[in-house]
């Protein structure tokens, strides 16, 4: 593998993508560009497999407005074997991507942000980048989920066997406990401090080795948590939290999370605000108009 080089010293931020979600990346893409700091550098990645010319050009428009962003498309389609895995009906093998910046590829990087293509930036993103991390390789947001789960006690699956949220953590993925668990939607890594602690062998192995209901994020949970310092759910607000809170029943289980500013939405989980009517569907939507009204010239 030969490294991918930065082209500047700037803010990090890569994405993992399929052709069929290259229009929102589009929308996130735009939302991040939309509201970052103009006096930083902007060194962007999108990593695929299969992106159409055509797609490739569209994103690529939205980051030619602005002279402090350097985009790229990183084809991995004759590294992804490596990473392939069961990923059932729901996920792409563009899912476990992510996993691809502990390996070599990225050896001349220090710091990255990642980024799932379902998200929309609502606030400055090189604040995220900026963040210390204290002494850990990675920082990520507790994954509300997960704690929705434990406490609704409903099944998931691994090899055919149901578990409830706690065993398959301790039992399956053998953490202490669902409480440090994290969404790997968005993440902000040393990747330094990763690879002294991991290799991507071993990333590999672990992926393989195991049947996992959240594939790569368990990979991510698996290897380092006792490494991650865990940051404020703004920086990850996943819209299982505003759906929860309109449930008498459920709203003390995402009390602790709920928050009335925040600077990324994530849309968790098969209905997306593209598809569906969902919790905080119109942020999305927002900016997507804006989007579009400003590649028709009226912004």
């Amino acid at each position: 593998m030969e490294a991918i080089q930065p082209s500047f010293a700037p803010v990090n931020i890569c994405y993992a993508c399929s052709d069929h979600y290259t229009p929102y990346l589009g929308v996130s893409l735009y939302s991040l560009l939309r509201n970052a700091n103009p006096k930083r550098l902007y060194d962007i990645l999108v990593l695929h497999r299969e992106i159409q010319a055509s797609n490739r050009v569209m994103i690529r428009q939205i980051a030619r407005r602005y002279p402090n962003v350097k985009l790229r498309f990183v084809n991995l389609n004759r590294y992804d074997e490596a990473l392939r895995s069961d990923l059932g009906s729901y996920y792409t093998i563009e899912t476990n991507y992510r996993l691809f910046l502990l390996s070599e590829l990225f050896a001349s990087y220090r710091r990255m942000i990642y980024l799932d293509t379902d998200t929309v930036v609502t606030g400055d993103i090189s604040r995220l980048f900026d963040l210390p991390l204290e002494g850990c390789a990675l920082g990520a947001a507790p994954d509300v989920g997960v704690q929705i789960l434990k406490h609704t006690k409903r099944a998931v699956f691994c090899g055919n066997m149901p578990y409830n949220i706690t065993d398959y953590v301790k039992q399956v993925l053998h953490l202490p406990g669902t409480d440090g668990y994290f969404n790997a939607g968005v993440l902000l890594l040393d990747l330094a401090a990763c690879r002294e602690l991991v290799t991507f062998e071993q990333v590999c192995r672990t992926l393989h080795s195991n049947q996992l209901y959240y594939n790569d994020q368990d990979v991510l949970n698996i290897l380092f948590h006792e490494h991650v310092k865990l940051l404020d759910v703004s920086w990850n607000y996943t819209n299982n939290i505003a759906m929860e809170r309109r449930d008498p029943e459920r709203q003390a289980i995402v009390a602790p999370y709920l928050r009335d500013n925040y600077s990324i939405v994530h849309y968790i989980s098969a209905n997306k605000p593209w598809n569906a009517e969902v919790p905080l569907g119109d942020v999305y939507h927002n900016y997507q108009k804006e989007k579009e009204a400003y590649e028709n010239g009226k912004k």
